[in-house]
């Protein structure tokens, strides 16, 4: 498909970039407008269910285990590190669960 040049449409007035018809009288322009702000709606509705399940998937009791997971772990280290050789745990866990 091509475009109409700027010289044949003027970007500010209500008409098709591809056949310079007035889209005010078009009767698919309101059809258009419709169907896009139900699929726009639908889609912001879509982020945001996911946003809700995410912070319901990582509440309270999932960073709690979280950080008592990492605490074991260190202390397990620790008890290990008298037999052999075991790297430190560094992980910062506030700084994990905020992000």
């Amino acid at each position: 498909m091509t475009r109409l040049t700027a010289t044949e449409t003027d970007d500010n007035a209500d008409t098709c970039p591809f056949c310079a018809q007035h889209l005010a009288s078009s009767p698919l322009i309101a059809h258009y407008r419709a169907y896009f702000s139900d699929a726009y709606t639908a889609h912001t509705q879509s982020i945001q269910a996911a946003r809700t399940e995410i912070e319901r998937a990582h509440s309270g009791a999932v960073v709690a285990a979280f950080e008592r997971s990492v605490r074991v772990a260190g202390e397990r280290r620790h008890l290990w590190d008298r037999f052999c050789d075991v790297p430190a745990l560094a992980l910062h866990t506030a700084r994990v669960t905020r992000s």
